[in-house]
């Protein structure tokens, strides 16, 4: 609608460029002329057959701008069950993504309903049918990856694709038509838009229902590289296929790249790296960036393993540094690097060297509320409660919800006042055995040594408490 508005624009101002006699008969039209009847006509049939055609996909993008949203949630929880050990325990987590999974399918759905050719959609749910195979057959006997049910169907030489089908169909039960369905429409993707290259994934995946199955694999995995060499799922895919056929040097370069590319693969690359390598391994082969750094420290927190952490931290450290003598980032971008090196010395009660890189954060970035959260608690693990007071106070005042803010502040402040008020008992002893004369070779202000040596055991006790 907006090319044709632009187009009767740009025709008017030609018109009206031109000569006065031409503006004039412009401006006065024969409408008995047959060229003009002619030109309604066309103008007439020409919208009728957009308006035809476009029907389909506008309402087609009522329901794709639902799928975007939950697809955005789908991507959170994703991230959730991967990063977090707390919520990924949450036995309420695997069924709200399950739930999401279904509700997106559902909707592109209903986009190939009323928009059959869109090819873009029909990549998505050829991709969303294999999601949904992953987990509904997760709590299976026979749990196995797509790839390896492609490999052991292509090693058993079916006589024909009925007698795959029926095989799978023994293993799978209901769940085979999901691969089935997500085959269909990977090749119905493939033939509407050939530039697909997640669409070359799936079909790679699911090659054992292609004709030709054992010269299909090779063949897929390299025509996806071709339309998309930097589209990070297609990377991150073609990685594991190198990496399951015993090239591991090339998958990882593959994964290298992939891992710096924006998108949900990352969160899949670095749960089956990170679970199966060292940190300082997966650093010197990946050598993820400050993103990438964050994910792999939630999956390396989960193994909670103090060499990894340890690894992760120097790792992060020297980021930081050298990021900071480049002065090629934002002050808001040093500062998450800070706060990111200062999170992970605190998970290894290195308090101290937290506390130095929290306060570096905090100098440039002093008004954003993660980064001083940040340094309270770091401070506050390094036990130093006067210099923490403020900024769990100010970070109290913005997000009174925290009720761990509120828990530190009220024992640093217990702190603080015992550690006043011997120190305040002290002072008065020294006062009163300076000021005191002696009696009887003893001060008349000291304590006894029986007294002093009470005094001595109730402070150490008040202290370990």
């Amino acid at each position: 609608t907006l090319t044709l508005v632009l187009v009767a624009c740009a025709a008017r101002v030609c018109a009206m460029s031109s000569n006065a006699e031409r503006v004039e008969r412009i401006q006065k039209p024969s409408w008995l002329s047959p060229l003009l009847s002619v030109r309604v006509v066309a103008v007439c049939a020409v919208g009728i057959a957009s308006l035809t055609t476009l029907f389909g996909p506008g309402m087609g993008a009522l329901a794709w701008d639902r799928y975007l949203r939950c697809s955005s949630n789908l991507r959170d929880l994703s991230a959730k069950l991967v990063g977090n050990q707390e919520e990924s325990q949450d036995r309420y987590l695997e069924e709200t993504i399950r739930e999401h999974t279904r509700l997106a399918t559902e909707l592109l759905e209903q986009i190939i309903v009323y928009d059959p050719n869109n090819a873009r959609v029909h990549s998505r749910l050829a991709g969303r049918y294999l999601q949904r195979f992953e987990i509904e057959t997760a709590g299976q006997e026979n749990k196995m990856p797509v790839e390896w049910i492609r490999d052991a169907a292509i090693r058993s030489n079916f006589e024909s694709r009925e007698a795959m089908l029926f095989w799978l169909s023994r293993a799978y039960g209901e769940q085979a038509k999901l691969l089935i369905e997500a085959h269909a429409h990977a090749r119905r993707a493939v033939e509407l838009g050939p530039l697909q290259g997640e669409a070359y994934v799936y079909l790679e995946r699911l090659a054992m229902l292609e004709p030709k199955s054992s010269q299909a694999v090779e063949t897929l995995v390299d025509q996806a590289l071709l339309v998309r060499p930097y589209d990070g799922g297609v990377l991150f895919d073609a990685g594991r296929h190198l990496y399951m056929a015993g090239a591991s040097e090339e998958a990882i370069l593959h994964w290298r790249e992939s891992l710096r590319r924006p998108g949900s693969h990352r969160n899949k690359l670095v749960a089956m790296v990170a679970g199966a390598l060292p940190a300082k391994k997966f650093i010197d082969d990946l050598q993820p960036d400050r993103s990438a750094l964050e994910l792999s420290i939630r999956q390396y927190q989960i193994r909670n393993h103090d060499e990894d952490l340890r690894a992760l931290a120097e790792f992060s450290l020297e980021e930081a540094r050298q990021a900071e003598l480049a002065a090629e980032e934002s002050p808001h971008k040093l500062a998450y690097r800070w706060r990111q090196t200062s999170s992970i010395l605190r998970s290894i009660k290195e308090y101290e060297v937290a506390s130095q890189c929290a306060k570096r954060a905090a100098l440039l970035s002093p008004y954003d509320f993660h980064v001083r959260h940040e340094l309270a608690a770091a401070l506050y693990h390094a036990e130093r409660f006067a210099e923490a007071d403020p900024h769990l106070r100010w970070c109290l005042a913005r997000r009174p919800d925290k009720k761990h803010l509120q828990i530190w502040l009220t024992d640093a402040t217990k702190q603080r006042t015992q550690v006043s008020r011997y120190k305040t008992a002290s002072l008065r002893r020294k006062t009163s055995l300076s000021t005191s004369p002696p009696q009887d070779g003893i001060s008349a202000g000291a304590p006894s040594r029986s007294t002093a040596q009470g005094a001595s055991t109730r402070f150490s006790e008040t202290q370990t408490r």
